[in-house]
């Protein structure tokens, strides 16, 4: 055999063992993606949330694989979702508890029941989504777009709703204690008897919104915008309402007991306060005659 072909043959082999050696890799990769996939679907916090960095890692991740998990019950508790996009799914009870889905669009999903406690969801879209029952505990929220959204009986105690806008949105029986609401943009939302015990609502623009029965007790509704608010039958002893604007602002029965910084020029912009409980505990008539007894208290 000549030299020439020795060599060849020699070549040949070396070829061959790198096919095979590229082969196993790509079978191996194939498989450890594969298994990353299924550690999606894992229950056991923490698991799913290494998945998904190991598969932005390798470039495996995308949004399509994330959505699906969540829907077939996959904890993604810790894990990074950063501006995915998940928009108009369904995923009631996912559990999302402490995730980064920070500039995440989840604009008209469904999360009822989910648990986003703790979650960064700051500058998300989340238009038009329903969270009814879901919760949102001290969640991040900031700068997020809840326009239209559903909050019905959800749990937003100590979440942070900063500039967040939240136009129209429906918070019915919501749990909002010691929330963060500064400079929020709640024009025409729904605030059935929510829970607004001690929470920050400075600056805030509430006109127009019903927060009919609302317990906004010790609240601060300092320079808010009231404009035609509805505050019938609200509890708002001990709420701060320095320089908030109360123009057209419905106070029937409301009680302000010991209301702080509420001054007689405020009181005489509102709409009505048939029935409502004065600072000092003065109780006004429910019924036509609560005008005068307003005016004699005024002198």
């Amino acid at each position: 055999m000549g030299r020439t072909n020795r060599w060849w043959m020699v070549f040949g082999a070396f070829g061959a063992m790198i096919g095979a050696q590229m082969v196993r890799s790509m079978r191996d990769r194939a498989q450890e993606r594969q298994h990353l996939i299924e550690q999606l679907y894992s229950p056991v916090p923490g698991f799913a949330a290494e998945a998904v960095r190991l598969l932005r890692q390798n470039g495996w991740y995308t949004d399509a694989l994330i959505a699906d998990a969540l829907r077939g019950g996959g904890n993604f508790m810790l894990a990074g979702l950063r501006e995915a996009s998940l928009v108009g799914l369904d995923l009631s009870r996912a559990a999302l508890e402490k995730a980064d889905l920070s500039r995440a669009d989840l604009a008209g999903s469904r999360l009822k029941g989910a648990t986003l406690s703790g979650a960064d969801l700051i500058c998300a879209d989340l238009t038009g989504a329903d969270l009814s029952w879901a919760n949102l505990e001290k969640t991040l929220l900031r700068r997020a777009t809840l326009r239209k959204a559903e909050l019905f009986e959800a749990d937003l105690a100590g979440a942070d709703l900063g500039e967040t806008n939240l136009r129209r949105t429906d918070f019915g029986g919501a749990r909002l204690e010691t929330a963060l609401l500064f400079g929020a943009d709640l024009t025409m939302a729904r605030l059935f008897e929510p829970d607004l015990t001690g929470a920050n609502l400075f600056a805030a623009n509430l006109s127009g919104a019903d927060l009919g029965e609302a317990n906004l007790s010790t609240a601060d509704l300092s320079e808010a915008r009231l404009s035609a608010t509805v505050l019938s039958r609200a509890n708002l002893q001990k709420t701060n309402f320095e320089e908030a604007v109360l123009a057209g602002t419905d106070l029937y029965k409301a009680d302000l007991r010991e209301a702080v910084h509420l001054t007689p020029w405020q009181l005489k912009q509102a709409k009505t306060l048939r029935g409502a409980t004065l600072p000092d505990g003065t109780t006004l008539p429910d019924d036509r005659s609560w005008r005068a007894a307003f005016e004699l208290w005024l002198r």
